[in-house]
């Protein structure tokens, strides 16, 4: 192609033009016609690059007669049924119409672009063809003459913005940015600014990007004063919350320090003189508002990129905006304020207005931080901390819902420590001042200013105190049996959690305390939940790992496990006379300390430590919390109506005792923090047995399987990635060759957890309960392929010697209580635990084939006891039955009829005459096997 194109490019030489003609000539038209399409593709290629064909030696006629055929072999190629044909066609006739503007015909043009953009821009068939639509028309659009003729289809383009692939979405935003240079054609005509809105709020960073930089200059003007600024960043927030936020998250990397800035400040001086403006009408009748006024000096508008400037006039005064003349980046505001009521006076009672400017400042910081802190940018930074921090008591003192106050505690967090100790010692009393159960919008941001200020270790002392005075009230031996049926009053948890809050201590001053002098009782709860949120957010985890106090916390949060000792223990359900921790702490408390050791185990590198503390919880678990999970208790009364009582007829469902509710809790819990622990790799081979084991243990004595089935599904899962990595790998030391193992004992206690719920004949809710366990058996059936096909050991097929294992004994079992069952012909005639779990394992050619080799080797090493081993085969030939339709197996099938015939064969004459019906029986199932792989 490199070599034609050469060649096109020469057709101003005399005689290139008629020799590229006569030369295409024979073959070009009868190529596009044929029926291979990559062949019809290639000319596509070649017409569309060579276009125009002609000699330039004809008359007029031959030239329009060669030109028209041409233009009906393009639209020829825009109606083809192969894709790729269709795409190659729509980016060629593309390239040409921008080349070749003025000499193709007008209606041929209307013509070509109609079925591009009514048609092909449609497809729902072909993602590629809509976007080879929209990259085309960029090309087209570089033509300056195509403007006219395309400001009337590109209005047809804008519902694109929400087509279900962002591969269209970003096609369709490329051609807006190219029209936004353009004055003939206005990018609001063809998307809407609201619909633009819509969907910067919710889709992909890399669509959120383009629509941000075809907003910038509409909403976020370089030049303009700080009132026009702020009047177009109300309009934004007005128009949708959600949108400006991510519109001032990517906008900053738009500005520069010294605009960040200078934004930054001239929304605080807006926020303030609002304040002050309300102030001042309190005195009077009501609070009119305050509106931006141009003819006050602002002290924003200053140090841009280190240096002075010149300062822009803003301020806030009574009054209405006074507009200079606008231009034409105004009109896409100017359409949203009509449609928002066009109102932009600033009024405290405006509670959403008011926070989203804080956010706005919040935001903006957050993504200039790091170009802020730079020593060039000092001057600015210096400015910007000393106009917020002589703000900020006034700011805490006039905000007092939860929202606009958590983002003044983020704003905060920017400052220096130094600049925030007039509000410190109240900030902490805040923290302190909290109760449970709170908002986590409450004390999240107030964490997040502590650990800036280097306020961590109070955090963790706070938190520290709050779970000994639990913990430690008495010693585990000191206790009454906690009531296993002891009910939290929520209504007095929430009469509670509403006397705290962000309102008390947040201008510097104590919160108010207590009657008689006593301080905010202790919230154990509350410190569990900002211990596990620390634990989770980056920057406050890192500050913790450098702290002592931190990991000590794990010798508290461990006397949990004598508390939940003592309550599984009970046999009382007397109330105890002292306080005692409620199962939700002491669960919370114990999951806090698995958590601590695998941060530990993370950070220190101690393995041998790791794995102990998992021992010893999992020895624990067993002797402790295990035997509580059969209990229940089918005594209680219990409120049901008449349709579901006669449901309930046929399968009661068991009710568990209150004891053993907290069980099914506690083990659903451990198994999912079983589960990180195999994600993180954080285990060796021994634990992962042990993990195993204990997971299948817990799901032979669950009584309430389906609480419990997710949490094995995500065990399961994470095993048999960790052995995946581990085979492929090859980690000397750590891992050997049988690092599936694990994975393959826990599937088949599962398997016979599904089974157990498949023969209580509830279909219901086995087929609930099998739907969570398919994806897992997927995982583990293409992991056992996988490494089997790159022969990593054999120890991989483990998965597939369970599933074999278990479905012949399920099928036996179908046996024994059908007698008179016919043979199957497919895995839908099986029973109800067989038939899905076989259509999984047998999805491909190679799962097919593997299932068939294991089976045989079932059969050839099953036990050789009788009648035992009859009804083993009689169940085996049933599975085989149903794969005979299978071409993959075939071969597979043959050996395994080969070693039935070879086991019948192998009974002595006496064992013939004693079994003969159960003899007669196999050989004519292994007769009509054969019978059925040969034809």
């Amino acid at each position: 192609r490199k070599v034609l194109g050469y060649l096109h490019q020469q057709k101003s030489q005399k005689g290139v033009s008629e020799m590229l003609l006569r030369l295409y000539k024979p073959f070009l038209w009868r190529s596009l016609k044929v029926a291979n399409s990559h062949v019809r593709a290639n000319a596509a290629t070649l017409l569309l690059d060579a276009f125009p064909l002609q000699d330039p030696d004809q008359n007029r006629e031959e030239i329009d007669s060669i030109m028209q055929r041409q233009f009906d072999a393009i639209m020829e190629l825009l109606d083809d049924p192969v894709v790729m044909v269709r795409v190659t066609a729509v980016a060629g006739v593309c390239r040409v119409l921008s080349y070749y503007w003025e000499m193709v015909p007008a209606p041929v043009l209307r013509a070509i672009l109609g079925r591009l953009v009514k048609e092909l821009a449609w497809d729902v068939t072909a993602v590629n063809v809509r976007v080879a639509v929209l990259q085309g028309l960029c090309i087209v659009m570089e033509n300056r003459l195509s403007h006219p003729l395309m400001r009337e289809l590109l209005p047809l383009l804008g519902t694109h913005l929400h087509d279900g692939s962002e591969k269209v979405r970003i096609a369709l935003l490329d051609l807006l940015l190219l029209v936004k240079g353009m004055r003939s054609v206005k990018f609001w005509h063809v998307c809407p600014v609201e619909h633009l809105l819509a969907r910067m709020e919710m889709d992909s960073v890399h669509v959120v990007k383009r629509i941000v930089a075809l907003l910038v200059d509409s909403f976020q003007p370089s030049g303009l004063s700080g009132a026009e600024q702020i009047e177009r960043c109300i309009v934004l927030l007005r128009s949708n919350p959600g949108a400006a936020r991510r519109f001032y998250q990517m906008a900053v990397g738009h500005l520069s320090p010294g605009e960040v800035a200078r934004f930054i400040l001239t929304i605080h001086s807006a926020v303030l003189q609002c304040i002050h403006g309300n102030r001042e009408g309190s005195h009077g009748d009501e609070d009119e508002g305050v509106t931006v006024d141009r003819t006050t000096d602002s002290e924003a508008a200053e140090d841009q990129e280190g240096s002075s400037s010149t300062a822009e006039p803003t301020g806030i005064a009574k009054g209405g905006w006074r507009e200079e003349g606008a231009g034409s980046q105004s009109d896409v505001r100017d359409n949203l304020r009509a449609e928002t009521g066009g109102a932009d006076v600033l009024s405290l009672r405006d509670a959403d207005l008011m926070r989203g400017l804080l956010e706005t400042m919040v935001v903006l910081w957050e993504g200039a931080k790091e170009r802020l802190n730079r020593p060039a940018n000092k001057a600015v930074r210096d400015k910007l901390v000393r106009k917020i921090s002589e703000s900020l008591p006034l700011l805490f003192d006039t905000f007092k819902d939860g929202p606009s106050r958590s983002a003044i505690y983020l704003l905060s967090s920017y400052l220096p420590k130094k600049a925030v100790s007039d509000i410190l010692k109240g900030t902490l009393q805040s923290l302190a001042s909290l109760s449970y159960p709170t908002n986590s919008q409450d004390y999240t941001s107030i964490l997040v200013a502590l650990v800036a200020w280097q306020q961590a270790s109070q955090v963790i002392k706070l938190t520290n105190q709050w779970l000994e005075s639990e913990l430690s009230v008495k010693s585990a031996t000191q206790l009454q049996p906690i009531p296993v049926n002891a009910k939290v009053n929520k209504r007095n948890k929430t009469r509670k959690g509403k006397q705290g809050g962000l309102n008390a201590g947040c201008n510097g001053l104590p919160p108010a305390t207590s009657p008689a002098g006593s301080g905010p009782s202790p919230q154990p709860m509350l410190a569990l939940e900002i211990l596990d949120w620390m634990m989770g957010h980056p920057v406050c985890l890192q500050e913790l790992k450098g702290m002592k106090e931190f990991w000590d916390l794990s010798g508290t949060v461990k006397k949990s496990m004598e508390f939940l000792e003592r309550h599984f223990s009970s046999e009382s359900e007397a109330t105890p006379p002292g306080p005692t921790p409620s199962f939700e702490i002491l669960s919370r408390a114990l999951s806090l300390y698995f958590r601590l050791h695998m941060h530990r185990r993370l950070e220190f590198e101690g393995q041998q430590e790791f794995v102990s503390m998992v021992q010893e919880v999992l020895v624990w678990f067993d002797r402790v919390v295990l035997p509580c999970l059969r209990e229940t208790q089918s005594s209680l009364p219990q409120r049901r109506s008449s349709r579901k009582r006669k449901a309930d007829q046929l399968h009661p469902p068991p009710t568990l005792d209150p004891r053993s509710k907290h069980a099914h809790s506690l083990s659903e819990l451990l198994l999912q923090l079983l589960a990180e622990v195999a994600m993180l790799g954080l285990a060796n081979e021994g634990l992962d047995f042990q993990m195993a084991h204990f997971a299948g243990c817990l799901a032979d004595r669950a009584s309430a399987p389906h609480v419990v089935l997710p949490s094995l599904c995500k065990l399961l899962y994470q095993l048999c990635e960790a052995g995946g990595r581990s085979e492929e790998e090859g980690l000397p030391g750590v891992w050997s060759e049988g690092s599936l193992r694990p994975a393959a004992t826990l599937l088949e206690r599962m398997l016979a957890l599904l089974q157990r719920m498949g023969d209580g004949g509830d279909q219901e809710g086995f087929e609930k309960a099998w739907s969570r366990v398919r994806p897992c058996v997927g995982v583990a059936v293409a992991m056992s392929v996988r490494l089997h096909s790159l022969s990593v050991s054999t120890h991989s097929l483990a998965m597939y010697s369970a599933i074999v294992q278990r479905t012949v004994e399920a099928q036996v079992e179908h046996i024994k209580k059908h007698p008179t069952l016919e043979v199957p012909t497919s895995p839908d005639d099986l029973a109800m635990f067989v038939s899905p779990l076989l259509q999984q394992s047998c999805r491909d050619e190679h799962c097919t084939s593997l299932f068939a080799g294991h089976l045989r080797d079932h059969v050839s090493e099953c036990s050789k006891q009788l009648p035992e081993v009859f009804l083993t085969h009689h169940a085996s030939l049933h599975l085989a039955s149903t794969l005979v339709n299978s071409q993959f197996a075939g071969a597979e099938l043959m050996r395994y009829v080969r070693c039935s015939i070879k086991l019948v064969e192998g009974l002595s004459q006496e064992e013939r005459v004693k079994w003969n019906g159960p003899v007669s029986e196999i050989t004519s199932l292994i007769e009509s096997l054969q019978e059925r792989l040969l034809h």
